[in-house]
């Protein structure tokens, strides 16, 4: 027999991600049989589940991820279908290759069935000859825990929509991944389970107008375990006896949430975070309805991209499963201490941002926004813990990408946020990710700034990693507090000054394009204020001292790359946090 070890130069274990290629249709290559890897998903890993829906790859058995019908407003194609499979790298997209199609259909990936013209660089062609750009909905989401439970809707009307028809524009997303859209739609499953069982669930929340929405619920009134949130009661876990009311949430938000149904010791997680009041009566339930509960009731426009049902009590898997749920789509930032990098060597971090992973359990660094259509998504680090240039590119295209959040990698939350478009730092110019010293950078100019607050600290110590790129700006690269600045380095005609309430200390000369790492150490009543690896001065100062902006008051530019406060002096560490600053940035 012919050597097949190699096919299009893919080793043998890659196989099962040939791009646009599906695995059912190299099931066989002369009689032998290649697999995934077992254990590469999240049912391989935490098996069981009774159902399991995703716009990913959640199994080594999986093959497709959705039938989709393609309306093309009666035009040539109308009402075709085909079923969509995953493209190289496991999840849904216009790359996705397509099978089992309508007759008549020639086209073999998703984004030629739509006839969607030219998205990221990529132009599909139109094998089918359709006249106009096919909107796309979805009639079957494909079970993926091998129990054939799959979501079906066959009512045109009621179906979740993934493209909504316009040319040149990619599928329909949320936070940057593919989404289906389930505004006044709903799919029903056969999915039977007894309590306890566990639902988890990745989803926005509906827009809430003061009516009850449904995320998923029974499929008739006999079994109505479900979740449903409204405006005035937040979310709520329901079964025969219910509702019990939570904690309201906001319209918009995206979320992971894991309920498990268990009488009156149920729970509900969101964001991995618990939400307390909760209890459900005891029942059989004989099916979900996926964006409603029993008959299509109480529907709402919403985005679902994820649903695992488990008939069993997953609690003591429930942090694993987020988290790799939450490793894909990134939505949250955990808020589990560090067990290695930066912040766990130096523990009492009262914020930090990079644009390296400064803590293991962090998992997102920058949200950006692209200005070709104000779209946002999170964008986390590569394998190598630096953070994902390429998803970054690939998001933006030719557009330009502005940083609407720096998260906190610390355990507090004190994430760095901009809402106004005009101040909001660039990190793509619509060909390249911005650098300085051949590192990601954010790029600030004409008061630009991202604005955090860490609150009021008696011991502190700030550390900032910048670029200046010009010698005759009045720049504050630390401008705590936003109503009287009363804590900040100035940048002003070639020098640079510690100003601290009032007291102006004056520092060295700088030059054009210089790369800096400035730290300070506060003991609550001297300051210790080093450039660079080096000692610049000490000076008593007794006040306490509140961090809030980044950056601002930005006249000609800055790059910056890394800020980080303790609540704590570090002084004493300073060699050790300085060095494994400079190890990776490199700058003096």
């Amino acid at each position: 027999m012919a050597d097949i070890s190699k096919i299009n130069a893919v080793a043998l274990a890659n196989i099962a991600k040939l791009d646009a290629v599906l695995a059912a249709n190299i099931a066989k290559v002369n009689g032998l049989v290649f697999t995934a890897a077992a254990g590469e998903f999240l049912l391989d890993t935490y098996t069981g589940a009774a159902a399991g829906y995703s716009v990913r790859r959640l199994a080594t058995s999986a093959t497709v991820l959705l039938r989709v019908r393609r309306d093309t407003a009666g035009g040539t194609g109308d009402d075709d279908e085909a079923d969509v499979a995953y493209d190289s790298n496991n999840i849904l997209s216009l790359d996705s290759a397509i099978s089992n199609a309508s007759v008549g259909v020639t086209a073999t990936t998703l984004g030629q069935f739509l006839n969607v013209g030219t998205v990221n660089g990529t132009t599909y062609t139109n094998p089918d000859s359709l006249t106009v750009t096919a909107s796309c909905y979805t009639d079957t989401w494909y079970d993926q825990s091998g129990n054939a439970n799959d979501a079906e809707q066959a009512t045109e009307t009621s179906q979740p929509q993934i493209h909504d028809g316009t040319v040149n524009t990619d599928l329909i997303t949320e936070n940057g991944k593919p989404a289906l859209d389930f505004d006044g739609a709903y799919m029903q499953n056969a999915a039977s389970a007894t309590q306890p069982n566990t639902i988890f669930h990745t989803h926005t929340w509906p827009l809430q107008d003061g009516a009850t929405y449904a995320l998923f619920g029974g499929i008739d009134s006999s079994n109505r375990q479900g979740m449903v949130v409204d405006s005035d009661s937040g979310v709520r876990l329901f079964a025969s006896t219910g509702p019990w009311a939570t904690d309201p949430m906001t319209a918009g938000d995206q979320t992971i949430s894991s309920a498990l149904f268990n009488g009156g010791s149920s729970t509900l997680h969101l964001n991995g975070s618990a939400v307390s009041g909760i209890g459900t009566g005891t029942e059989v339930v004989n099916g979900h309805t996926l964006g409603a509960v029993f008959n299509g009731a109480l529907q709402a426009d919403r985005k679902h991209q994820e649903f695992i049902m488990y008939d069993s009590d997953q609690t003591s898997n429930r942090t694993g499963i987020e988290e790799n749920v939450n490793s894909d789509y990134l939505i949250y930032q955990p808020t589990d201490a560090p067990t290695s990098g930066l912040l766990a060597t130096y523990t009492g971090a009262a914020a930090a941002y990079s644009v390296r992973q400064l803590s293991d359990k962090a998992v997102i660094a920058l949200r950006i926004r692209r200005d070709s259509d104000d779209e946002e998504t999170n964008i986390g680090w590569d394998t190598n813990g630096d953070l994902d240039t390429t998803a970054i590119s690939d998001f933006c295209g030719t557009a330009n990408g502005y940083v609407t959040r720096w998260w906190d990698q610390s355990t507090n939350g004190n994430h760095a946020d901009q809402a106004t478009d005009a101040s909001q730092p660039q990190i793509y110019n619509g060909t390249a990710v911005i650098t300085s010293g051949s590192l990601p950078a954010l790029y600030s100019v004409d008061a630009t700034f991202l604005q955090a607050t860490q609150g009021t600290i008696t011991d502190a110590s700030v550390l900032a990693v910048y670029q200046l790129s010009s010698t005759d700006t009045d720049t504050y690269a630390i401008n705590n507090n936003i109503s009287g600045s009363r804590y900040r380095l100035r940048f002003l005609s070639g020098r640079y000054y510690l100003y601290i309430d009032g007291i102006t200390w004056a520092g060295n000369n700088y030059s054009a394009g210089s790369r800096h790492l400035h730290s300070f150490y506060d003991n609550g009543s001297t300051v210790y204020w080093r450039t660079n690896g080096g000692d610049e001065l000490n000076r008593a100062f007794t006040s306490s001292i509140s961090y809030e902006n980044i950056t601002g008051q930005l006249a000609n530019g800055m790059y910056f790359q890394e800020y980080i406060v303790f609540s704590s002096n570090q002084y004493s560490n300073r060699t050790g946090i300085e060095t494994d600053i400079n190890g990776y940035f490199s700058i003096y």
